[in-house]
């Protein structure tokens, strides 16, 4: 229970105003989050998805994690998008990076090495 700071009158903590005077309770004030702002905090994963492409199977991973997060709805910044570019991407460089090995093992066994 908390009291009103203007007229003294007792008044639960969750009580935004004071019910004898209607002065606000700065308590209670201070505990209400607006519903219209949006959630906090920056999936991070989807930036270093994006990063690891490049190396194929590790950015499919990341990036599938960061896809996963970002439909949860828990963050501000709308990263999906750029999850999504992340797998696709890490996938190309995996079938690239498949395909270069095949190259380099098929050149070298013409080399004789």
């Amino acid at each position: 229970m908390s009291y009103c700071e203007k007229c003294g009158a007792q008044m639960d903590d969750t009580t935004r105003f004071c019910p004898v005077c209607g002065a606000e309770n700065t308590a209670a004030a201070a505990q209400v989050v607006d519903p219209n702002l949006p959630p906090q905090g920056l999936n991070v994963m989807a930036i270093v998805g994006m990063g690891l492409s490049g190396f194929g199977i590790p950015g499919i991973i990341v990036s599938a994690i960061a896809k996963k997060r970002a439909n949860s709805g828990q963050y501000r910044h709308p990263l999906g998008p750029l999850a999504t570019a992340g797998i696709v991407v890490s996938i190309l460089m995996t079938i690239f990076w498949i395909a270069w090995l095949i190259f380099v093992v098929v050149g070298l066994r013409e080399l004789n090495y």
